[in-house]
């Protein structure tokens, strides 16, 4: 069931909660939808002794700091009782990952919280309902150089960057190369000042456009570009497309 609290009897403790901390302007467009829909989702808490408190804080950090910019003196709750430390956080962790709301390095943090390291990552996935591969890239995570775990929290290295950078067998040296060669393909330019795609880039097109229907024979002219497809490939494409009507006008 949902309740209608009063926001001033819910504590809020931020470091029980798995996102880092955020600022008031990281949540002002959920406040603005908050203002004209109203909140789509309750927040989540428990009861408690603390003095001055009835409840505590579980799940919906930003949804309460929102309704409190707003001016909101009551919010819809759910109250959930009975729950272990562990399960409050286990919790708080899946509803955040249902969401979307947390960083590759906030994820692996609260794994680690959560999660002691006798747990088998094969256990660990059957219980979030996630990948082998998602547990294991975010336990190692919790290893890795500091330059590697800063990186992936603002997204400039992704989980299968960090896939290779586990297997390089020199993680730092080959995390600084990954960055380094992502730095100097953003600063490349073409002559008409537009950015040059990375080959990466490139074959991601290639892939979702033989997914979306298009021809192979139209993408071999992207390959070509980019050295995936000779000379050889290419003029064969170009017999096909000579052979049909209306292509070449």
């Amino acid at each position: 069931k949902v309740f209608e609290t009063p926001i001033h009897s819910i504590k809020i403790e931020p470091e029980f909660n798995c996102r880092e901390a955020f600022t008031r302007d990281s949540v002002e467009e959920l406040k603005e939808s908050i203002a004209q829909d109203g909140l789509l989702f309750p927040i989540d808490i428990e009861p408690t002794d603390e003095k001055g408190f009835k409840f505590r804080l579980l799940c919906g950090f930003r949804r309460l700091t929102c309704c409190k910019l707003l001016g909101w003196q009551h919010i819809p709750a759910r109250i959930r009782t009975n729950l272990t430390p562990r399960q409050a956080s286990l919790l708080n962790l899946t509803e955040n990952l249902e969401r979307s709301n947390l960083n590759i390095l906030e994820e692996a943090k609260a794994l680690g919280k959560i999660f002691p390291d006798y747990r088998t990552i094969s256990s660990i996935a059957a219980e979030l309902k996630r990948d082998t591969k998602w547990v294991s890239i975010r336990r190692h995570l919790l290893y890795m150089p500091e330059l590697v775990q800063k990186a992936a929290a603002s997204g400039r290295l992704s989980a299968r960057d960090l896939s290779v950078i586990r297997a390089s067998g020199n993680e730092l040296r080959k995390a600084q190369q990954l960055l380094r060669v992502r730095s100097e393909g953003t600063k490349r330019k073409g002559h008409n000042g537009s950015s040059v795609r990375r080959k990466s880039e490139v074959k991601e097109l290639i892939a979702q456009m033989l997914e979306e229907g298009f021809n192979p024979q139209l993408t071999r002219f992207i390959g070509w570009t980019i050295g995936e497809v000779d000379d050889k490939e290419l003029e064969s494409a170009l017999s096909w497309l000579r052979d049909k009507q209306g292509w070449l006008r």
